[in-house]
């Protein structure tokens, strides 16, 4: 796993156990030198290049500048050359050598011999068993899965606690993730309709990688306001030991009500740690409570492959933003390895005015349902973010 696959990876694993439709993605620049499915010999340029190796067993030189480098599937040979370069070997038993520089190199799947040089190198193995070179430098080494030959060389080295790991010199090991700063005891109140800005202080002896932060309420995350994964910007400091800003603009009717700022950090080993932010939103919106369910009909008993309708009536004292049925197996769950037991349409809108609407779903049970009861679930919203996904108590008896 590359090192930026591994930074979501570890933001995911944060985030992502209570909010299981969050979307991670990173937009990465177009190839500049790309090779072919066969064995190339790529050769850069003496400015930033982003070469895209291609299967085969390639030999790559990135000569100067900042070059990022992609091996691709093959036993690839990839020299940096001079300046700050990223390499990533990828499938393949990979010889890499950063060269002069702070390089980060990455040797990924395969038995890779990962080397750096002069300057403060990030080096990563992978899964298998690499052989891992540091040369001059602080560096950070992280042999990834596997038992990995380390050799930390000149400098004061930085290693991944790995108890499978042989390491040939001295290094201290780093087993714990990004500290934060102390927290104010004040629990701050934000305006409803104003940019709220916060501030953490983050450090850590491997760097940090990346500060993400994401908004919870009684309801749950809060994506409605700035997103789940809010971005931060280093303010001041460095990426040792530095202040990020976190800003998101809180809605005119947002609920007064008590929320959390949960900011996570991920250091350059993948070591993660998070910092709860308590606030208050103060001037707006009145209503706290989600849409109240006044009518559910659904059938008693239908047969796979039959089509029903669900109608749902509901009130809020904001406005009725949507509704969505679910069914749930009893002792079992909603879906097996065939996918959701009962399949629905969006929700039709039947009768609407501010505070009450009406709506029909048509569903039909998947041929591949198990027989049996299932209880109805309900998911609710209203227009100011209140919501909830809870078990309406009636149930129905599904046959062949």
């Amino acid at each position: 796993m590359n090192r930026k696959r591994l930074v979501i990876a570890a933001l995911v694993t944060l985030f992502a156990t209570s909010f299981p439709n969050a979307s991670y993605s990173l937009s990465l620049p177009a190839c500049t030198i790309s090779g072919t499915a066969s064995a190339d010999r790529i050769t850069g340029t003496p400015g930033d290049d982003y070469i895209c190796a291609g299967d085969g067993n390639d030999v790559i030189n990135g000569l100067g500048g900042n070059d990022t480098v992609y091996g691709g599937p093959g036993n690839d040979r990839i020299l940096g050359g001079l300046g700050k370069d990223t390499i990533y070997g990828e499938a393949g038993n990979d010889t890499i050598e950063g060269g002069d520089g702070e390089d980060k190199l990455s040797g990924d799947a395969g038995k890779d011999k990962v080397t750096g040089g002069n300057g403060i190198d990030l080096l990563q193995g992978g899964a298998e068993a690499d052989t891992i070179s540091a040369g001059n430098g602080a560096d950070l080494i992280d042999g990834g899965k596997g038992k990995d030959t380390i050799t930390t060389g000149a400098g004061d080295d930085l290693c991944n606690a790995d108890s499978a790991d042989v390491r040939l010199d001295a290094c201290s090991l780093d087993s714990k993730g990004p500290k934060f700063g102390a927290l104010p005891m004040v629990v701050r109140q934000i305006q409803a309709g104003t940019l709220a800005v916060f501030t953490v202080n983050v450090s850590d002896v491997a760097t940090v990688q990346a500060v993400y932060g994401a908004i919870s309420g009684k309801p749950g995350w809060v994506t409605e306001w700035c997103g789940f994964r809010i971005p931060t910007e280093l303010q001041s400091g460095t990426e040792r030991s530095g202040t990020y800003k976190l800003s998101c603009t809180v809605p005119p009717n947002a609920v007064n009500d008590n929320y959390q700022l949960r900011v996570g950090a991920v250091d350059m080993m993948g070591h993660t740690a998070e910092q709860i932010i308590a606030f208050e939103v103060v001037g707006g919106s009145n209503d706290n409570l989600r849409p109240i369910v006044t009518k559910l009909e659904l059938p008693v008993s239908v047969a796979s492959g039959e089509n029903f309708v669900v109608r749902i009536e509901a009130t809020d004292d904001s406005v009725v933003a949507g509704v969505y049925m679910w069914f749930m197996l009893e002792g079992g769950g909603f879906s097996n390895e065939n996918g959701l037991h009962a399949n629905g349409s969006e929700p039709r809108v039947i009768s609407f005015t501010p505070t009450d609407a009406i709506f029909e779903q048509d569903y039909v049970f998947g041929d591949k349902a198990p027989e049996g009861i299932y209880n109805a679930w309900i998911s609710v919203r209203d227009g100011v973010g209140n919501r909830e996904f809870y078990n309406t108590g009636l149930s129905m008896v599904l046959t062949k």
